[in-house]
């Protein structure tokens, strides 16, 4: 889902590109990491966000705007954008609350979705989020604590604004290094000794069927 197109947004200067600046150099992610979006724009919402987790789509929906998980799946989702205690912004205008995505997490256990979620939120104040969620085998990542912001990074001195977020920024490193066989709980607990302006949390429901403490990135990615 992307509820922005800054590709064609015309304030950005850089037309076409979707420019971020990496460790070493400045990239096009579109170039560098070509993805399919399925949900873009008006399409993005609080329902349709709803629907692609728990399958609860009208008929006729294509099967590209379909989440097909089953009980052996690992599901993986990324929320970043405006937020604050207890809440998320849909485009600015609809929010979903954590007691809301509490309630989601646990159809989806219920409807058998995954075998595991990992949750990342990269928000203000974004582990909060978490706070009603007792489903078993949910693992989650928040980027900033109760009463914390989250900041942006990397300011472009032609568009004139950050190209991207601390915590994202971070988490890219990681991948860009190709490091994912560290566990979570050890790599937020390295970030956290670069005193970033967030304190960044790690969350494991209590009941989880193993050892929150071997929880890696490898285990949703595959690379």
């Amino acid at each position: 889902m992307l509820a922005e197109d800054s590709i064609c947004d015309p304030r950005n200067l850089y037309s076409g590109f979707a420019p971020y600046k990496s460790i070493n150099s400045f990239e096009d992610l579109v170039k560098q990491n070509p993805i399919k979006v399925d949900y873009r724009g008006d399409s993005v919402s609080v329902d349709s966000f709803i629907k692609v987790l728990t399958g609860r789509h009208p008929f006729g929906t294509p099967f590209n705007k379909m989440m097909r998980s089953n009980k052996n799946s690992k599901v993986f989702i990324y929320l970043t954008g405006h937020g604050g205690n207890g809440f998320f912004k849909f485009r600015d205008y609809e929010i979903i609350t954590s007691r809301e995505i509490a309630t989601i997490i646990d159809e989806m256990y219920l409807q058998k979705r995954f075998k595991e979620l990992l949750f990342i939120t990269d928000t203000c104040q974004a582990n909060t989020l978490f706070n009603y969620i007792e489903t078993p085998n949910v693992f989650g990542i928040s980027s900033s604590d109760f009463e914390q912001n989250s900041f942006s990074v990397l300011p472009d001195s032609v568009i004139g604004l950050p190209l991207a977020d601390v915590f994202t920024f971070e988490l890219l490193k990681t991948f860009e290094k190709n490091i994912l066989n560290q566990t979570i709980v050890d790599w937020v607990s390295n970030l956290n000794t670069l005193k970033l302006p967030s304190t960044i949390r790690f969350f494991s429901s209590s009941k989880s069927n193993r050892n929150s403490q071997s929880v890696s990135f490898k285990d949703f990615f595959y690379c």
